[in-house]
């Protein structure tokens, strides 16, 4: 199940690296410039890492190629 709600993109987890996540619903910070689009997650403090954080996941449309 997955839903857009204006800027946020929400999921329901089915794999994760933290078990407590399966079965609930996540949502992540959509931002769009151009060709690409960047997944962010909350701001937050990780069991492995002594500082707050967040990742950022960004995909780039690829530009057609017509040699293929």
């Amino acid at each position: 199940m997955e839903r857009i709600e204006g800027s946020q993109w929400c999921t329901k987890v089915e794999a994760a690296w933290n078990p407590k996540w399966i079965g609930t619903m996540r949502c992540r910070e959509l931002r769009v410039s151009g060709d690409r689009l960047e997944v962010l997650t909350p701001w937050r403090q990780m069991p492995n890492w002594p500082a707050t954080t967040r990742s950022i996941i960004t995909f780039e449309r690829d530009t057609p190629n017509p040699a293929r």
